[in-house]
């Protein structure tokens, strides 16, 4: 599928706020150095990452006649709208007259102060600043009203009330130009409103899920309207997070393409998604699987990854058939048992595991054996597994004996469990 257009116009990184360095640019413009540094860490950071630094500015104790017998930038009142004294956040607070979205989210913070004379000032200051400025600049300040929303002390302030209502009003919704972290915030502002249909919370769900936010996309899954989920299934079953693909196996009922896809999923809780997804299919599953193996063998047995068959969609495959395979596929097993990848052959070795669950175990002592002493310790612990099934009587004593000298420390840990009494016993 080809790649999307880059967008016109590429937003500033924002990333999350250097506490030291802006504190160290702090003493640096109080000493009567240059606010650069200072305007440039607060202009580049990620707005909701400023509470660690309001913590911190805790421990700096500003006099309030330093602040009006100097003359001080916009950036150094922000930090001082934070230190100790309750008397200079106050003061500062009626000095940050500004409307442009780093004023508002200064003031913003100061509505969880612990001074009520503080909290009071910053939402007067606020109610006109806002008056003042655009429905734009306040979505840019979503991220605050999201962090500080939830605080105890703001929780119930008009001001927040006030600045979602007019971004709604104004229908400012998520774009390019906005940092990622404005865009999940008009997300999740715009997937609660009433006006917002299915097909435009699929399009967020799939925009989050690009963008990393998947916690955001996994609670549009949850309220999912029977038009989202097919929809939502396939967005959801490619990608890289399991949870993720767990959920498409919920959201894919009834299609039965998608379920057999996940039935070999490279994680064990994605294929019993799948699977109890597809109840009463198991003879299905079982031959989609053996499918998958004989695709990614070659005619002459060498191991490849051929047909569009990855490593990962193989090491679920010898999974599955670890889950529902049967001793008579052994054979297909069999050919990646010396694979050169290390997961894919602990895969198979856990495959023929698997499959001789209900009996038979037995005839493949030799290749435990063996296969303990690998030089990959996922190989030698599903080995060591195997032979933690044999019957007490059959379990070859003096061989696990050696082996457990000379094994990976993972792979002894397992060895260990056979010489406990009674717990292993068949």
């Amino acid at each position: 599928m080809p790649s999307p257009p880059a967008p016109p116009f590429a937003p500033p990184l924002a990333a999350a706020l250097d506490v030291a360095a802006t504190l160290r640019a702090f003493a640096a413009v109080r000493a009567g150095g240059s606010g650069d540094e200072l305007a440039r860490l607060l202009s580049t950071s990620t707005l909701s990452s400023w509470a660690p630094l309001d913590r911190a500015a805790r421990a700096i104790t500003v006099a309030v006649d330093e602040l009006r017998f100097q003359p001080w930038s916009f950036e150094a009142l922000v930090l001082a709208s934070m230190t100790r004294s309750g008397f200079t956040r106050l003061h500062v607070v009626g000095a940050l007259r500004g409307h442009d979205h780093l004023a508002i989210a200064a003031l913003l913070w100061r509505l969880d102060d612990v001074v009520w004379a503080v909290r009071s000032a910053a939402e007067a200051q606020l109610m006109r600043a806002m008056d003042l400025a655009s429905p734009t600049t306040l979505a840019e300040v979503m991220p605050v009203v999201d962090a500080i929303s939830v605080r105890e002390r703001a929780h119930a302030s008009a001001a927040c009330r006030h600045i979602v209502e007019r971004v709604r009003a104004a229908g400012v919704t998520a774009n390019t130009r906005q940092s990622q972290e404005v865009q999940r915030s008009l997300r999740r502002l715009w997937a609660t409103d009433e006006r917002t249909d299915a097909e435009g919370r699929v399009a967020m769900a799939r925009q989050a899920l690009a963008d990393g936010d998947v916690a955001f996309a996994l609670s549009i899954a949850k309220r999912a309207t029977v038009v989202m989920r097919p929809a939502l299934s396939e967005a959801f079953a490619v990608h890289p997070v399991g949870a993720v693909r767990m959920r498409a196996a919920e959201l894919g009922r009834g299609n039965s393409e998608l379920l057999l896809g996940l039935s070999v999923d490279r994680r064990p809780e994605v294929r019993a998604a799948a699977r109890v997804a597809l109840s009463g299919m198991v003879d299905v599953q079982r031959d989609y699987a053996r499918d998958v193996v004989d695709a990614a063998a070659r005619p002459g047995g060498a191991p490849a990854a051929v047909e569009g068959v990855s490593t990962a969609r193989l090491i679920g495959a010898l999974g599955a058939l670890a889950e529902l395979g049967r001793p008579e596929d052994f054979g297909r097993i069999s050919h990646f048992l010396h694979d050169e990848r290390r997961r894919v052959q602990a895969e198979a070795v856990r495959a023929v595991v698997g499959s001789h669950a209900s009996g038979g175990l037995v005839d493949y002592i030799d290749l435990l054996l063996d296969k303990v002493m690998s030089p990959s310790w996922r190989v030698g612990v599903e080995a060591a597994r195997g032979l933690t099934w044999l019957p007490a009587e059959r379990r070859p004593v003096a061989e696990i004996a050696r082996a457990d000298e000379q094994a990976h420390p993972a792979v002894r840990r397992v060895l260990a469990q056979l010489t406990k009494p009674g717990r292993w016993s068949c």
